[in-house]
């Protein structure tokens, strides 16, 4: 169940379904979730005690609520964001970014393009970053050489479905395809992972999986910044 407040979700139907659930509460990895709950629990079979117990029960209670509520006035904001750039959008997600609920990716979908901003809700005064925007993938005119029986055809639809279609254009290769969710800073399209093409791949081999984490440190400096902005 505690993956399904994530913000990658679970299949908690399968196999009835294989519909992922994905709340967008927490961020995957939170330590300010996880280790407080670590440690009552180790707490409580230490020693034995069942306030600990009921400490984590409240502690996990607590910030899953505010993490609920953070993210449904990132959604606000982002509905007033669109609006005011005269778009109506497809799909809007708000997302936590890495390991925490303070500051939140926005990323909604047009008809051509997708978009990406941060925020951080509150209740005083919200706070903004313009993001920026990338075009949606369009297989017949961006790669008009697939052969949509091949290999990597396959590879593109199985990429698909993990990313929920948020397929943009790699902003560094024209031959990339990524999942637009994912960056170590919010506002920005810096994929984590994405998938490359290659037309001299024969129809039976696959596309080559990457991972982009380059100057993780510095993003995360700028990232906790954010929080006190």
């Amino acid at each position: 169940m505690l993956d399904g407040f994530t913000s990658y979700g679970t299949q908690l139907l399968w196999p009835i379904t294989n519909y992922r659930f994905s709340w967008n509460i927490i961020s995957v990895i939170d330590p300010l979730f996880s280790l407080p709950l670590l440690l009552l629990i180790l707490l409580c079979s230490t020693l034995k005690s069942r306030r600990y117990l009921y400490g984590a029960l409240v502690w996990g209670t607590l910030y899953l609520s505010v993490g609920a509520i953070q993210h449904e006035q990132a959604l606000d904001i982002g509905r007033q964001i669109a609006a005011e750039r005269g778009h109506q959008p497809l799909r809007l997600e708000a997302k936590p970014s890495f390991a925490n609920i303070v500051v939140w990716k926005l990323v909604y979908e047009t008809d051509q393009k997708f978009y990406v901003d941060a925020v951080k809700p509150g209740i005083f005064k919200p706070r903004t970053w313009v993001g920026s925007s990338t075009d949606k993938i369009n297989l017949a005119k961006d790669f008009p050489w697939l052969d949509v029986n091949s290999q990597q055809a396959k590879d593109l639809e199985r990429f698909s479905w993990f990313s929920v279609d948020y397929l943009g254009k790699d902003p560094e290769d024209n031959m990339g395809i990524v999942d637009i969710r994912y960056s170590l800073l919010p506002h920005q399209i810096a994929p984590l992972w994405g998938i490359k093409l290659s037309k001299a791949q024969d129809s039976g081999q696959h596309v080559d999986f990457f991972t982009r984490r380059e100057n993780r440190m510095e993003s995360l400096e700028k990232l906790i910044a954010m929080f006190f902005e």
